[in-house]
């Protein structure tokens, strides 16, 4: 900001882009720490119709949920090609697969890399999300020139960003969520989505409050994130979990 720089008269480039500017990129991979809503930042784009191309096809995958291996996934690449539109393949979570298969990666840069010889990947446009710690440096980076392969960093969420998120959910409780916030000195949970959004969302169950202390923070979410029956930041987690509760002292080890 200006005001913090005042001896400063120089324009300072930030590098900064919007998730729909960056669309326009061939080749986009998505990077940030764990919890940082890369996931949730996709799921919005495809709910909202951003990913969808008229004359493009979409292929959309969460690795989770993702269990065959990178040859079936370009194979499912090239049969939706062979109509002649172009392909947006979507990979979510390209660190989950790299636990299970530490090759992955290698697997899918090779099939691209015979498409390109072939002349088959100007039609396919790539978006892969990654944890930053996790993404191989220099991965896939030679099979496009460098101005179409960007690797960007999800940013921390500005004052307004967040303000602007947590209004458009509690209303005129906004000033007493964030009066929650600095009691609880937690300012560093609200500068991420996916952890702003957990905390709205217990300030909601908790009827106007937060809980006392970080600790009941942390125990009362992972009750609620382990809970079978919550759906309401996961609407898949029914299919994926046991008809049970996760025991609490489990649940507290996963969520610290």
């Amino acid at each position: 900001p200006e005001d913090m720089l005042p001896e400063l008269d120089t324009h300072i480039e930030t590098g900064l882009r919007t998730f729909s500017e960056l669309l326009a990129s061939p080749a986009l991979i998505l990077l940030g720490r764990p919890g940082s809503g890369k996931s949730t930042e996709l799921d919005m784009a495809r709910k909202s119709g951003l990913l969808d191309l008229e004359s493009t096809h979409l292929i959309y995958r969460q690795a989770k949920a993702f269990e065959g291996s990178a040859y079936e996934l370009l194979a499912e690449v090239d049969a939706k090609a062979a109509s002649g539109k172009g392909v947006r393949l979507v990979l979510d979570g390209a660190d989950e697969l790299l636990m299970e298969n530490a090759k992955f990666l290698n697997s899918l840069e090779a099939g691209l890399e015979e498409r390109k010889r072939n002349g088959n990947l100007s039609s396919l446009q790539l978006i892969i999300t990654c944890r930053a710690a996790e993404w191989p440096e220099g991965m896939l980076a030679h099979l496009w020139p460098q101005a179409q392969f960007i690797v960007a960093r999800l940013c921390q969420l500005d004052w307004k960003s967040a303000n602007d998120f947590v209004s458009k959910h509690l209303g005129d409780q906004t000033q007493a969520f964030w009066d929650e916030v600095n009691a609880l000195k937690i300012h560093f949970l609200a500068i991420w989505p996916h952890s702003l959004a957990g905390l709205v969302e217990s300030f909601r169950a908790n009827n106007g409050r937060l809980p006392s202390t970080l600790f009941e923070l942390v125990q009362q979410t992972a009750r609620r994130r382990c809970d079978v029956n919550h759906g309401e930041t996961d609407q898949e987690r029914r299919e994926r979990l046991h008809e049970r509760d996760v025991p609490l002292a489990r649940s507290y080890r996963l969520a610290s």
